[in-house]
Order: C-alpha cells, then sequence, then structure tokens
C-alpha cells in the first residue's frame, strides 16, 4: 500500500498526517486520488499545475499545498508517470481550489499511446538541456525522454544545443531572461523576482491581490518583498455606522478576502433588517434588506468566496426564518425558510466551498441545523441535533475543512454549555462543556488550523467570561475564566487568526465598556477597546487576512458603531 504524499506547490514534499474523527487539514490544498497499475512499475510523478511542474515519488494518495491566492479558479492539473525517467503514462483533471481548505480530485493515468507526446526523430529543449524522443515500452510507444543537459557555453535552441545568444552572459539576474536572436533581456512578471521596471512581483498573474498581472501596485496597497508580499496600510478608526433611528442592536459583522467590512444589524425603530457595507478605507453605504413586518433580529451575515453576502434572521411577525442573499450587483433575495415556532433564540450561519448554505437555530425547544444551496431555497432540510427539551436557545455555529458541522449552544433546562459535531454523513456527536453554574449564554465558537475548537461564553453565576477549548479527537475540554472584573462577558463574539492568535470581544456591564480578550504565546491580554461607557452590547468581532481587528457594536442613543485595529507594530 502506498502512503499519501503531500507537496507544496511547489516546494518540498514530505509526509502527510492525517487527522482523526472531527478533525482535518485546513491549509489551501488538493487531495488527489492518482488510478494505475502497479504492475506499470512507475517510480516517479511529475505535476504539472498553473504552468509549474514538481516531481515526487509515484504514490496512488497525494496532497498538494498550494498558493492561497490560486483559490476560487478552476485549475488544470496534469499528471505524468515516469519510469527510468520517460514518461510512461498520464492523466488529467480540472479542480477548483477553495481558500484554506481540501478539495478532493481524481486522476486516472493512461498508458502512453505511440502519438501522444512525440514521433521518431524530434528533440526539444527542456530544463537546461535537449530532450530525445524515445521508446518506453515493448508496443514501441514514445515520449520524452530524459534531459542531457548542454556544455557551459551552449544553450538549447530549437531541440538543439547551441552558442549562447550574447544577451544570455548578461541576463543571468534572477528576474530577466534572454528573448530573441541575438537576443534582449527583458524582466518576468510573475516570476516572483522584483527586476527593472516592475514594482512588485508576487510570483502569480493574477489581479486584486495588491500586485496586477502586470507587476504593478494596486490602489493602496504597499508590497515588500521578493517575491512580493502586499498588505493594505492599516489605520485605527472609530466611526459612527448608522444613527438613524434606533439602529444597531443584533449586528454581526464580517470580513470579506478582498478587505471589505460588511454588517447586518436591526433596525428597532421601523422594525426592518439593515446591512452597512465598506470597502477598505472607504465609507460606510447602508441600505435595507427587508422591511416586511418585524424582521431582522438575531441575524447572521457570511461572505461566500465570491464576496456574495447570505443573511440569516427572525420574521417575528410570521414566526420564521427569514434568508436574504445578494449576489454581486444583484438586488436582495428575501425568502421564509421555515415556520420554526422559535423563541427568540441566536442563530449561526456558515457556508461550504460551493457557498452551501448552514445554519444553526433554536427550533420548537430544540436545537435544530438546516441548509441547502442559495438557488433551490425551496429544497432546504431542518434537522433535529439536540431534541432534548430547551436546547439551543444560543447557538454558533463553524466548519471545519471537511465541511463537518462544530456547533455550541446551551441548555436552557440545566443551565449549561453543550457542543454538538454533525458529520457530513449526518452522524451526530454531544458533549456537555460546562456545567459549573448557569453558563452558556452568549456563546462564540471558532476553530484553529488544526481544528481545535474554541469557545468563548457569559457565566452568569458569577458574571464572568469563560473560555472553552477542546483539542482535536479528543472530548475533553479546557476551561479558563478570563475576565471576572464586574459583570462581564454578555455578547461575546470570538475569531481565531491564521497565526493560531485567538480574539474575544465582550461587554463590560459593569463599566460600559466593548472589551477585547487577546492570546498569542499562550498568554491572555485584556483590554478596553471602547471606555465611553456609551456601549450598550450587541458585540461582534471579525479578522482580516492582514491581521486587522474590526468590532462593531450598539452604542447609547441608538448607534451602530465601528472600531478598527491595526495589528501590533503596524500602526
Amino acid at each position: 500500500m502506498h502512503l499519501p504524499h503531500i507537496a507544496r506547490l511547489f516546494g518540498v514534499w514530505a509526509a502527510l498526517t492525517l487527522g482523526l474523527g472531527c478533525a482535518a487539514e485546513s491549509t489551501t490544498s488538493l487531495q488527489i486520488t492518482a488510478i494505475y497499475e502497479d504492475s506499470w512499475n512507475l517510480d516517479v510523478f511529475e505535476m504539472d499545475a498553473g504552468g509549474r511542474q514538481e516531481q515526487t515519488s509515484a504514490a496512488h494518495a497525494l496532497t498538494v499545498l498550494i498558493p492561497e491566492n490560486w483559490a476560487g479558479t478552476p485549475l488544470e492539473l496534469k499528471l505524468s508517470g515516469l519510469r527510468g525517467g520517460a514518461r510512461y503514462a498520464h492523466g488529467a483533471t480540472v479542480i477548483t481550489p477553495q481558500l484554506r481548505q481540501t478539495v478532493t480530485a481524481q486522476i486516472t493515468l493512461t498508458l502512453l499511446s505511440c502519438s501522444d507526446e512525440c514521433a521518431v526523430g524530434e528533440a526539444q529543449c527542456r530544463a537546461g538541456g535537449v530532450a530525445a524522443c524515445t521508446a518506453i515500452n515493448e508496443e514501441g510507444c514514445r515520449a520524452w525522454g530524459p534531459v542531457v543537459p548542454c556544455p557551459e557555453t551552449q544553450s538549447c535552441m530549437a531541440g538543439r544545443c547551441e552558442p549562447m545568444r550574447a544577451c544570455e552572459e548578461t541576463c543571468k539576474e534572477f528576474g530577466y531572461q534572454c528573448v530573441g536572436d541575438p537576443g534582449s533581456c527583458v524582466t518576468v512578471c510573475g516570476d516572483g523576482d522584483v527586476a527593472g521596471l516592475e514594482a512588485c512581483d508576487d510570483g502569480d498573474l493574477i489581479d486584486n491581490d495588491g500586485c496586477s498581472q502586470a507587476c504593478a501596485i494596486e490602489g493602496t496597497y504597499v508590497c515588500v518583498g521578493s517575491p512580493s508580499v502586499c498588505s493594505r496600510p492599516c489605520t485605527q478608526s472609530s466611526l459612527v455606522v448608522d444613527q438613524d433611528g434606533d439602529v444597531g442592536t443584533f449586528n454581526d459583522l464580517v470580513v470579506g478576502t478582498d478587505g471589505g467590512v460588511h454588517i447586518s444589524y436591526y433596525d428597532a425603530t421601523e422594525q426592518d433588517l439593515r446591512y452597512a457595507w465598506r470597502s477598505p478605507g472607504g465609507a460606510f453605504a447602508v441600505n435595507v434588506v427587508d422591511s416586511i413586518g418585524d424582521v431582522g433580529q438575531h441575524s447572521a451575515i457570511a461572505l461566500d468566496l465570491l464576496n456574495n453576502v447570505h443573511i440569516l434572521y427572525h420574521d417575528e411577525t410570521q414566526g420564521t426564518l427569514k434568508y436574504a442573499y445578494k449576489k454581486g450587483a444583484d438586488a436582495w433575495a428575501v425568502t421564509p425558510i421555515k415556520k420554526s415556532y422559535y423563541s427568540a433564540g441566536r442563530v449561526g450561519l456558515a457556508l461550504t466551498d460551493r457557498s452551501i448554505v448552514r445554519f444553526s437555530y433554536y427550533g420548537s425547544y430544540f436545537l435544530g441545523w438546516g441548509g441547502g444551496a442559495p438557488e433551490s431555497i425551496a429544497d432546504w432540510n431542518t434537522y433535529s441535533v439536540d431534541s432534548s427539551v430547551d436546547m439551543g436557545h444560543h447557538s454558533a455555529l463553524a466548519f471545519d475543512a471537511a465541511f463537518n458541522n462544530h456547533i455550541s449552544y446551551t441548555d436552557e433546562r440545566n443551565l449549561d454549555l453543550r457542543y454538538a459535531c454533525r458529520l457530513k454523513s449526518g452522524s451526530t456527536s454531544r458533549l456537555r462543556v460546562d456545567d459549573d453554574g448557569d453558563v452558556g449564554e452568549y456563546n462564540s465558537i471558532a476553530l484553529d488550523a488544526a481544528d481545535g475548537v474554541h469557545i468563548s461564553y457569559y457565566d452568569a453565576t458569577s458574571g464572568d467570561l469563560k473560555y472553552a477549548y477542546r483539542a482535536p479527537a479528543t472530548e475533553s475540554w479546557e476551561i479558563s475564566r478570563l475576565d471576572s472584573k464586574g459583570d462581564v462577558g454578555e455578547y461575546t463574539s470570538l475569531a481565531v487568526a491564521l497565526d493560531g492568535s485567538v480574539h474575544v470581544a465582550y461587554f463590560d456591564r459593569t463599566n460600559g465598556h466593548l472589551k477585547l480578550a487577546q492570546r498569542t504565546n499562550k498568554e491572555w491580554t485584556l483590554r478596553s477597546v471602547e471606555s465611553s461607557g456609551q456601549v450598550r452590547g450587541h458585540i461582534s468581532l471579525g479578522l482580516g487576512v492582514d491581521g486587522v481587528v474590526h468590532l462593531s457594536h450598539y452604542e447609547q442613543g441608538g448607534r451602530l458603531k465601528y472600531i478598527a485595529l491595526c495589528p501590533s507594530g503596524s500602526e
């Protein structure tokens, strides 16, 4: 049996350690199953993706780590099986990588026919030398053979080793290549080396990531290094998003892959669902999403990979859950989901790689789960996750890379915090997290890169902020009391950054402050972010890929506020 392999496109290959239970890899990767006959005695695989090649020993299972900026774009993978240095079999597939997720694919290899790669007498330039067409099996099938390097004073041109052109002697710096005959030196945009008149080169030819396909810096980005690392300069800010009436309760914030900020919230004056958004560094724009009846409480917002907006919320008039979807510049599409007969419980919302909506909710005194594709809401189903009485009044939902569902929720009857893991197969496991007092309200859940589970929540008995952590593939929880100064811990909102740092925003009711607990290098620090005494809860936190912490909260006087906090050392 062949062991699985892992490749970082394009770098070093190494062994892969698989996760257990609900655990899964959370890098941007492709899991490839290669189907071929062991009797072919393949010894090397050569993979071609995005115009780049990498080799590894042949195996039936491969996991390929790829650049995050390849996510969301169809990618053709070509796999050649080599034996004795010559190509013997090949196959291909097209797959769309997804950001920080593992996508599976299958490539079936077939033996090369005699006309697949080359004809007798042909030669071509490959890797600084000449490869000739050669027979690879008993039937006389042919493919490109091993590369024969050219002498030091020669280079390959049109399948032959020829004396070097004059420019090849002067084009040896990284980032340049010799073009034409007699030849001239030109820079190569997309090779990761900043050279000549290039303002940046991040190693790809993709626009809207800071460095354009013409190797020019885009917009307000700052690009440094070679290959270039591009980011937007951070400016700390605190501003009023909306103050038109009593607005801002039940707010939920999310940050897009482009750095844009999106907030859903309730307008208590008009009883409407509202939505505010801003591009990086821009001003907030506000519109009304739904104004039919009393709608918009307990909203949850999420973005798909194309930054289309999905909002789940309550319709208090009809006693239903409702779903609003905005694709690009299209108008909002608003649809009732389920007559759930809920009390005013919170909902959780998340999206899979194919923009499939998944949500948790409080039903007829039980914890429910459901979802489906935005284009076929009529086919959405809902299921009971925990049918014991009074389960799920407060719930939060997160996904791992395998799209298993992780839900934190309250047990209202026993005043406990609980957790459920619902696998893609439909099986569900449930655990009691904390039963020490009246605990679990205002819970928020997130997973780290190793699929460790993090939950922040409120201890109503002591008026404290608490935090629970479960390591991957275990059932025990580590419980911490993060803040106990005054009545603190309501409206918690938790996020885990790619570097493993944990961020928890919460309400200090005693002082009317918005506070932030952050853990880096296993040490927690606490600080008041908004200490005016005007904060009235309803807090949401989101992290940008650049490390900026984005916060929204409800303020006395009926205002929705927004705060941006720069990463340490970037202000």
